[in-house]
This record gives structure tokens, sequence and C-alpha cells, in this order.
């Protein structure tokens, strides 16, 4: 993960406990969004496809956070299929504190994503 457009650095999440339920994601998404103060534009796009795995991506261009949808969707039903400790296959976008759930699927190599009008509206807003 990484913590702004020009300043990355590696940001390491503590878990404590048994990560198996969608409230587990939560809290560790809300540390990851603490950590990285660049998501604040709009958000952050996160999965956590098996218990040793978080993926996040902060929102703060719209190109790529496109692409970045695209992939980590991709990459989560790949790493949840894999095991082990599966918890998630899904995308979340995680913004000011609450997760939404963005609906999509992966057949293959194609991605469907089905996402609420306020994420394309979050999408809309961020610059190129």
């Amino acid at each position: 993960m990484t913590a702004g457009h020009n300043d990355r650095r590696l940001v390491k999440i503590r878990r404590r406990g048994r990560h198996s339920t969608p409230s587990q994601v939560e809290r560790v998404a809300v540390q990851a969004g603490k950590a990285a103060p660049a998501v604040a534009i709009a958000g952050a796009l996160v999965a956590v496809p098996t218990r040793h795995c978080l993926i996040a991506h902060p929102m703060v261009a719209r190109e790529t956070a496109l692409a970045a949808t695209q992939a980590l969707l991709m990459n989560a039903a790949r790493l949840y299929d894999a095991g082990p400790g599966a918890i998630s296959p899904h995308l979340y976008w995680w913004r000011d504190g609450e997760m939404a759930l963005l609906p999509g699927s992966v057949e293959r190599d194609r991605v469907e994503l089905r996402p609420p009008p306020e994420f394309v509206a979050a999408l809309e807003r961020l610059p190129g």
C-alpha cells in the first residue's frame, strides 16, 4: 500500500485475532486508511482476499483508480480461490471510515463491476 502519489512508503498493518468476517475486513481497512492520509481525496479501494493479504489503492486520480478497480477485483478473486484462509473475493470502497461493497464479478479474464452511483460520482470528481 502506498501513502501518497509521490511519497510511496510501505505500511505494515498489524492483525490480531481471527480474520474471517466482513467486519474484520472493515477493521483492517480503517487501520489502512489511518496509515495513508492520501486516501482522504476519495477514499480507497480495498480487498482482503485471505487472512494474510490486504490489497489497497488510494483513489487520487480517475485513470489510476479505474485501472486499480479492475486489477484489484481480478487479484482478489484469484487469491481468494487459491486460499488458504480465504476471507472475501469482493472489492470494497473505504471512505470517511465506512466500507461499501463494490458489486462485481470475474469470469476468466473478464471483469464486470456494478458500482453504486456514489462511487461513480466520486470517480468523476477525481482529477484525470
